[in-house]
């Protein structure tokens, strides 16, 4: 057996990681943590504006987000068992895109509310980036 340059070795690793075999359960899990979280933020930008102004409201709002978001990553952490550089880079593609979206819409109601009839449809296009990434996981 031949030994292994460090380079020799760490080309072999990405191959072997670019080939890896993704079972339609981890395609499941992926997929509907990335849609899960890009719905979840979004619902979170109009629970905050609705609840702006009531710290109950708002705390109330948070709490569901946090327990949600936890729910979604001990599923993930339970189901998931293999991801490949695709799938890593499509993950931070949405996310970074709706949390870009959702940093603007904070922005956005703080400074300027335009009223429910623009500010509901931009909420709904906060989710967008990271369900266009979870379809393409679950298409493979």
């Amino acid at each position: 057996m031949n030994a292994l340059s460090p380079e020799e070795a760490r080309q072999q690793l990405a191959e072997a990681s670019d080939r890896a075999e993704l079972s339609r359960s981890d395609a499941v899990v992926g997929a509907g943590v990335t849609g899960g979280i890009g719905i979840l933020v979004a619902a979170t930008l109009a629970a905050a504006t609705v609840w702006r102004g009531s710290p109950v409201g708002l705390g109330v709002s948070m709490g569901v987000y946090a327990v949600a978001l936890a729910l979604l990553m001990w599923w993930q952490a339970s189901k998931f068992r293999i991801s490949d550089r695709r799938w890593r880079r499509r993950y931070q593609w949405g996310f970074g895109l709706t949390m870009t979206l959702y940093v603007v819409g904070i922005l956005w109601e703080s400074f300027a509310f335009p009223g429910w009839a623009i500010f509901a449809p931009f909420c709904v296009a906060v989710a967008v980036p990271a369900l266009v990434s979870a379809v393409k996981m679950w298409r493979g």
